[in-house]
């Protein structure tokens, strides 16, 4: 068999063994093969914008961007940071700079500057691309490592000549403005339109992102990945998933700094639908924008959904457009599912919300639990007191193993479990990352080899294969710590090494305690070196958590003590046991959560 094809079962419709054709292509020549015959299509929307683009709109544009990036010097494996929203420009920029073969290194715009001076002097990119609102948090960074800026205003697109000037007069304000064509994009693009570009030759193995994630070991680091893993995820995503050519599709999800929203953009993009791009990212906007743009897909985390439950917005018909809705980051909680499954039929959508799990290194999604319901009966409901939320099956090209933690973590032995038991999850196939950028110690924590030569990732989380035939899988916990507070991910030990810069602090643990509200909560346990005065120890460690990790890192909770914190007998911190005791403590049966975010 070839080496760009793969035998699967396709578990999700069929369940037939079948042969298919991987992409062994550039991200931009895929997504120029798979619009050719819908040019006439939208491809994209925006608030405020008078006209939609059309593919054949896209593909100039691209084009246009790619000619005047390559006459200002970006070239092939150029390493290009990247801060971006979901305007219209993002999607030129991102296929532009794949065109040429330079790295996206994606920044968030939600960093504060002590973040973005973090992943700068990680990366060390030759250029960085920014909406100019977040110019302010990165300028100090650019300079003292003589970065130079492009910038670009994230309203380029809309019509309103008063909204613009307005905006880019409070953008000079605020010092978010760097005077010169040579750092406006507007100008930039003007300038470029008659340059030409050297073709480069692609390779299997062309690295075309960089993406930032604290991992399975909650270490932050770069995460290299493969152009055309990205293309693979694609192909096998057109087995799953089951939106067509000229349906609308949400793009709420960031576009550029997040693997989900990426990975998203080039799925809508590459099956011809229309991408409805939004500013308005955050789950209390989340169902507002399902209505305004009539969208038939959707995507986000339990949070985004949740907001849905007691929305005065959904009336009867108002969410009838929704057909396929899916949610990844976090587990759901299975009462919850079923709330919002319900406003969903209160909005006249029959759409099941399906679970799907992946992460940064596997370039998104390898397992999705998916219904089509288009043509069952209105209402369909699922019952969730007899039906588990699983993760379901794997993608195709994606190949699974649930193995016994202790024999891979002490002895290296990858030893499946049995049917039914949970176990470390490893996954392998094309969407795999190539591995933590400049970080040969984290990968070695992360991937594993059977004795047949194959490469496996290990994930982090602990699964359990469930179902009649065992096929399906079922997300039971996690080895690392990570967790999600609101929209953010939180790496305790990220912020356990933050509060040790503080002499009171003897050592600190930081666990969590699901929450109704941000998913879960942070608690910080703190043994103090000494007595001293907890309130304004208080107000500096809320000081440093705010200015550095962000405010969904900020403590539901902070205990202190004078003792030492509970170890293990191998003599670490045992943040297990504490978790449980907070858990116990907090959030019992019948019992109100009695914890609270604490404000900055």
């Amino acid at each position: 068999m070839e080496k760009n094809k793969i035998i699967f079962e396709d578990l999700h419709r069929t369940g037939e063994v079948r042969e298919m054709e991987m992409p062994n292509q550039s991200k931009y020549n895929f997504l120029l093969e798979r619009n050719k015959k819908y040019m006439n299509f939208n491809a994209l929307s925006f608030e405020g914008m008078k006209d939609k683009v059309t593919y054949e709109e896209l593909h100039d544009k691209i084009w246009q961007y790619a000619k005047a990036l390559y006459k200002k010097g970006i070239r092939k494996g150029d390493l290009i940071g990247f801060c971006a929203v979901n305007t219209p420009e993002s999607i030129y920029i991102m296929y532009a700079l794949d065109i040429i073969g330079a790295i996206t290194v994606g920044l968030s715009p939600l960093n504060n500057e002590y973040q973005m001076r973090r992943d700068i002097e990680m990366i060390k990119p030759q250029r960085v691309i920014t909406v100019d609102m977040f110019y302010g948090n990165l300028k100090g960074s650019l300079n003292d490592f003589n970065v130079s800026p492009i910038l670009y205003s994230p309203i380029e697109s809309m019509q309103s000549p008063i909204i613009k000037a307005i905006y880019k007069m409070k953008q000079i304000k605020e010092g978010n403005f760097k005077f010169g064509k040579d750092f406006d994009l507007k100008s930039i693009v003007k300038d470029g339109s008659d340059s030409e570009i050297e073709r480069w030759a692609y390779s299997p193995d062309y690295v075309s992102d960089i993406m930032f994630t604290g991992g399975s070991t909650g270490r932050h680091k770069g995460v290299e990945l493969y152009g055309n893993g990205f293309n693979c995820l694609i192909k096998a995503l057109d087995r799953v998933f089951f939106l067509e050519p000229g349906q609308i599709h949400l793009g709420n999800v960031p576009v550029n700094h997040m693997v989900f929203g990426k990975a998203l953009t080039h799925y809508v993009l590459c099956n011809n639908m229309e991408y409805a791009l939004t500013l308005k990212m955050g789950p209390n906007d989340f169902t507002d924008e399902i209505i305004r743009t009539g969208a038939n897909g959707i995507m986000g985390g339990p949070i985004h959904f949740e907001n849905m439950i007691n929305n005065s917005k959904i009336t009867p018909g108002s969410l009838a457009t929704v057909e396929q809705a899916v949610s990844g980051g976090e587990a759901f909680k299975l009462r919850k599912k079923q709330e919002v499954e319900e406003t969903l039929r209160k909005g006249g959508s029959n759409a099941v919300i399906a679970n799907a799990i992946g992460a940064t290194e596997t370039e998104s999604v390898t397992h999705v639990d998916i219904i089509d319901t288009r043509n069952l009966p209105f209402p369909y409901y699922v019952d969730y007191n007899k039906e588990p939320v699983t993760c379901g099956y794997p993608i195709p090209g994606i190949e699974y193993r649930i193995v016994d933690k202790t024999a891979l973590t002490e002895r290296g032995e990858i030893i499946d479990v049995a049917p039914g038991e949970s176990g470390l999850f490893l996954v392998s196939g094309p969407t795999i990352m190539k591995g933590y950028y400049q970080n040969p110690e984290e990968n070695a924590k992360v991937f594993v080899t059977d004795s047949d030569g194959k490469v496996w990732f290990n994930q982090g989380d602990l699964m359990r294969a469930t179902g009649k035939d065992f096929k399906k899988t079922e997300f039971t916990g996690r080895v690392k710590r990570n967790f999600v507070s609101g929209v953010s991910n939180i790496y305790p030990e990220e912020i356990e090494e933050l509060l040790l810069k503080f002499d009171e602090i003897r050592e600190a643990v930081i666990v969590s305690v699901p929450d109704e509200k941000y998913q879960y909560l942070p608690v910080y346990h703190i043994s103090l070196n000494y007595e001293c005065d907890t309130e304004a120890l208080k107000g500096k460690i809320d000081e440093l958590i705010y200015r550095t990790v962000g405010e969904d890192a900020l403590p539901g909770l902070i205990e202190y003590t004078l003792s030492p914190l509970p170890r293990t007998d191998n003599g670490k911190l045992n943040a297990p046991i504490l978790e449980q005791a907070d858990r116990e403590k907090y959030i019992g049966e019948n019992k109100a959560n009695s914890l609270v975010r604490m404000k900055y």
